[in-house]
């Protein structure tokens, strides 16, 4: 009759039953493993399973009440049975019928298991009665082997076997309906309900390499803003001219013994320069004798130690008169950097009071 209201009641009095009933069982252990080392092995085991079994059921209570504030301490009340009300007070039992889903029906059965392991594993102690543990050490020792017999440490194996079974098999349907409950929502992630957030979606790579590249411009402009010390400020221009650099890593061996003919990919003859990328009244046109006038008399900033200083004092320099006829025949270039995919970029400058910063 007992097992037919429990089935009527729900899986909320199995779950307090079954603990109620670990409980019981663990404290006869304690109080008879002083006397026998095959009890104090079984208590150690018991105490293992103790430990599994609540935190089991734990995790399948929080899948009904983890959407409440507090969950936490109505569960720690709900196991240890200190408020018989909270259960039908938070409804419980609907809640897990409607996370486990075609889960519960299995759950319920594994509690049932449980219940029925605990109850006779208490029971396989019925044979140590008090009085025999009471007597002097003596007389005790003499009655030892009925004590014994009293006790099945394989039935106890056995029943502990059955209740690690029951653990793992409470364990894995909470998984599968977690990972089901999951699936369904795919960009929510645990207790995102709750809080309404969801997770924002991963950037395409192409954006994460638009996010470097501008990052390493705003750089290289805040460097140049506020490294040159000009009395007046610079505008610089840069243009980027598609040309042959003529270097061991680009150009083959030769295989005839001679030497290797240096080719070019000149715009300039063919394409009207770009305009202006500022206000600046700069002369931007790039100069024809610029080709022939190499590393010998431009400066490779590509190699520079300090691409501030060394722009600063090309711009000086022209602004003193000085070097033009052997800078790019007065085209204002103060040097280049040669890029591994065969640009080539000049710098050119004009000193221009109007502008309080450099223009990009």
């Amino acid at each position: 009759m007992a097992e037919l209201a429990i089935g009527v009641l729900g899986l909320v009095p199995l779950i307090g039953g079954a603990h109620a009933g670990v409980r019981a069982a663990k404290r006869k252990f304690r109080s008879f493993q002083k006397y026998s080392s095959e009890v104090r092995r079984i208590s150690n085991s018991l105490d293992m399973e103790k430990a599994s079994f609540r935190n089991q059921t734990r995790l399948v209570l929080q899948l009904a009440l983890d959407d409440r504030d507090g969950a936490e301490k109505d569960i720690e009340a709900i196991l240890g049975c200190r408020d018989e009300k909270l259960a039908a007070k938070l409804g419980l039992e609907e809640r897990l019928q409607a996370c486990l889903a075609d889960s519960y029906e299995p759950c319920r059965a594994v509690f049932e298991q449980i219940s029925a392991d605990v109850n006779h594993l208490e029971q396989q102690l019925d044979g140590y009665e008090s009085p025999y543990l009471d007597m002097e050490p003596e007389r005790k020792d003499r009655i030892r082997a009925g004590l014994k017999y009293a006790f099945s440490e394989a039935k106890c194996k056995e029943l502990l076997t059955s209740l690690r079974a029951s653990n793992l098999d409470l364990e894995r349907l909470r998984k599968e309906r977690l990972e089901l409950s999951q699936s369904c929502a795919p960009n929510s992630r645990p207790g995102a309900a709750r809080s309404g957030e969801q997770q924002s979606p991963r950037p395409r790579q192409e954006f994460d390499s638009f996010l470097k590249i501008r990052s390493a411009s705003r750089s290289m402009h805040h460097a140049l803003a506020t490294a040159l010390l000009a009395e007046s400020r610079l505008c610089l221009q840069v243009l980027s001219r598609k040309e042959w650099v003529d270097s061991g890593f680009f150009t083959p061996e030769s295989t005839e013994g001679r030497e290797p003919t240096r080719r070019k990919v000149r715009f300039a003859d063919e394409l009207a320069p770009p305009p202006p990328l500022t206000p600046c009244s700069a002369n931007t046109t790039p100069d024809p004798g610029l080709d022939q006038q190499e590393n010998g008399q431009l400066v490779d900033l590509g190699k520079s130690a300090s691409l501030c200083a060394d722009l600063y004092r090309g711009y000086q320099a022209q602004e003193k008169g000085k070097g033009r006829e052997s800078r790019a025949g007065g085209s204002g270039c103060i040097g280049f950097i040669d890029s591994l995919d065969d640009f080539r970029h000049t710098f050119r400058a004009e000193a221009n009071t109007k502008h309080a910063q450099l223009q990009d």
